[in-house]
Order: structure tokens, then C-alpha cells, then sequence
């Protein structure tokens, strides 16, 4: 097991880096992403690349999406569908844009807006936040780009996450996207947001959320289309969580998950102990390998190329840190596939 930090905070031009996600390209390269920030979630931010076409050395960052010195961007996404790769980012948590690379994420194409989507939503849930992921998008069996998608409607104040709702976002071709069915937010799963999804072995849509009920587990629910009739939420009583962002993907048969393997009652340092467990069946997971004991947010994905997987997250504590936000910076750690627990 080895770990990189990609990006200290507090350096090169930024306050904090923030909301990592990792994808893994047909020929092997690891594409590793995450913002840029000048201060909080609302704060101008920028979104940055680091590529690695043999998967041990990085290349240095790329500013793929500028903020340019006002806006938000936030929520990079990258779906990887044979030779083609699809991002999408948000901006200022209202509008929501795609590009396209067609080089192993080397270029990107010029920005297409696809808000009309979610305009066109309002009459379901009448939004003032949206958002997606975070992580990286599934594409599934059938070659459907497919991500979780999380909005927030307090029209006291606009800024404000909550109250929240689910929902996913589709598209067969890569240019014509719809919205799934409201997924609302319940006594025992308030304002359910973050989400990943996974497709089953008989091609249902499995999908692992954050919200802020009681219980401090992750949530799920099931659809057999991954957008109409979910099940029933339910808790996973072997995932713990501080109410915070997982990493979720499929490599080999089986289901990788990362997050911070806390549920204790102490917000104020809460996301410590950052995990990664393997499952065959989405049920049931294993004691888990210890990535890191200061954590945050995190992505995972496999390299099928090389066996290995690459976990990517906020890590680490600065000197001066007295919480959880304080990280050191941006990391990834690659394990061998013989190493999981």
C-alpha cells in the first residue's frame, strides 16, 4: 500500500482542496480530480486534473474548469464508456454543464449546459440547490451514464443544503439526459443527499446514501431501472457513518466501498478512520482496511490494467488543525488487489 499526497492546502494558490474523485480509463490511466477552493462550499472555486498513464506517477495539476475569479464549480463527475469519457460539473449549485474527452482526459470539449433538466424538474421538487455525486458516474451493462443527484429546496435562504431529496440523472447517449423519481426525505433518512449508485448482478440499481437521521449508518434502496419504484429505505448495519460523502465501485464480482467508519456522536471530529471494505453481495462487508485514520471525503476505483485500486481522499490533519476540515490535503493510495481484507 502507498500513498501520494497530490495537493497540500494552504498552498499553490488555494485555501483548501476539497470533493475528490478518481476514474480509471479503458487503457489504464488514473484520472484524479478535485476543487480548488478559495474557502467554503459557496467560495470562488476552480476544478483540477492530474492524469497517470502508468498509475504510480501524477502528472501535474491541469485546471480543467475555471471558476474565473467569481463562480462555483463544484462536482466534477467523469463516466468512462469505452474509448469516450463524459463529465459533467455544476456551477454555483444552479446550473449544470457536460464535456467530452476523446483522448484518455488529455483535452476536453467546450461546455455544453444542460440545466433545462433540472428546470424542467421544478413541477417534481421545486429545487434551489442542485448538485451531483460526488465521485465518479456509473455506466452500466448497457452503456446508460448514471449518477445520484441530491437537491435542496429552503427558500428562506437559497445557500442553505437542506431540505434535501434524491434522485438520479440518465442518459443513453450522452446528449439527451432525464431525471429519476423523487426520492424524499423521511423521519429516519432526513434530507437525504449525497448518493453512489452500483449496478447488481441482475442488473438492478443499488444505491448507498448520506443523510442525517438517527442511526449514524449508510442508507440504501434498490430499483430495477435505477430511476422509477425504489425500495424501501434501509440501513446497513455494517457501515457507520459521520454523515459524510463514501466512494462506491465494482471490480472483479465484487463491490468496493470507502468512507469514514465512524458513528459516534461527536460532530465536532467525527470523520476519522477512513475504511475500505470489499462485498460479493451489497449485503454484507468485510472488517475493512484502515486507509487512513484522519479522513474525509473519498473515491475508489479499480485498474484493472495493473490489479491495483486507487483510493482518493481529504487526508490528514495541518499542524494547526482543531476539526475536521482542517485536512492535510488531497491523497491517493494504491493498493494491491492481495492486500484487501
Amino acid at each position: 500500500m502507498q500513498t501520494i499526497l497530490l495537493q497540500k492546502n494552504r498552498e499553490d494558490g488555494y485555501h483548501i482542496y476539497n470533493i475528490p474523485g478518481v476514474a480509471v480509463t479503458k487503457k489504464g490511466t488514473v484520472l484524479c480530480y478535485y476543487e480548488c477552493r478559495h474557502g467554503g462550499d459557496w467560495s470562488v472555486t476552480d476544478i483540477a486534473l492530474c492524469r497517470s498513464e502508468n498509475g504510480r506517477d501524477f502528472s501535474k495539476r491541469q485546471i480543467i474548469v475555471s471558476g474565473k475569479n467569481h463562480n462555483t464549480v463544484h462536482s466534477f463527475m467523469v463516466f468512462v464508456k469505452q474509448e469516450e469519457l463524459y463529465a459533467l460539473w455544476c456551477e454555483n449549485y444552479h446550473r449544470i454543464y457536460l464535456i467530452k474527452s476523446t483522448n484518455d482526459g488529455i483535452s476536453w470539449s467546450a461546455p455544453t449546459e444542460i440545466t433545462y433538466v433540472f428546470e424542467n424538474y421544478r413541477k417534481n421538487y421545486n429545487w434551489q440547490v442542485l448538485c451531483i455525486g460526488p465521485g465518479h458516474g456509473l455506466v452500466t451493462k448497457s452503456g446508460r451514464l448514471m449518477c445520484g443527484v441530491w437537491l435542496a429546496g429552503n427558500k428562506a435562504d437559497r445557500n442553505k443544503h437542506f431540505p434535501s431529496v434524491m434522485t438520479t440523472l440518465y442518459s443513453d447517449d450522452g446528449k439527451n439526459w432525464h431525471l429519476g423519481e423523487v426520492l424524499p426525505s423521511t423521519e429516519s433518512f432526513l434530507n437525504p443527499s449525497e448518493n453512489l449508485l452500483a449496478q447488481m448482478a441482475d442488473g438492478s440499481i443499488y444505491m448507498n446514501f448520506r443523510h442525517e437521521g438517527p442511526s449514524r449508518l449508510r442508507g440504501t434502496t434498490v430499483s430495477l431501472n435505477g430511476s422509477t419504484k425504489w425500495r424501501e429505505y434501509a440501513v446497513d448495519e455494517s457501515l457507520p457513518d459521520p454523515v459524510c460523502a463514501a466512494g462506491l465501485t465494482s471490480a472483479k464480482g465484487e463491490y468496493l466501498f470507502t468512507n469514514c467508519a465512524y458513528n459516534g456522536t461527536d460532530k465536532r471530529d467525527a470523520r476519522i478512520n477512513l475504511t475500505l471494505k470489499r462485498s460479493n453481495n451489497l449485503k454484507t462487508w468485510s472488517k475493512g482496511l484502515l486507509i487512513d485514520e484522519q479522513g474525509g471525503y473519498s473515491d475508489v476505483e479499480y485498474n484493472p490494467i495493473n490489479d491495483k485500486i486507487y483510493v482518493i481522499y481529504n487526508g490528514g490533519r495541518l499542524p494547526e488543525a482543531t476539526d475536521w476540515f482542517h485536512y492535510e490535503g488531497i491523497k491517493i493510495t494504491i493498493i494491491g488487489w492481495e492486500e484487501l481484507c
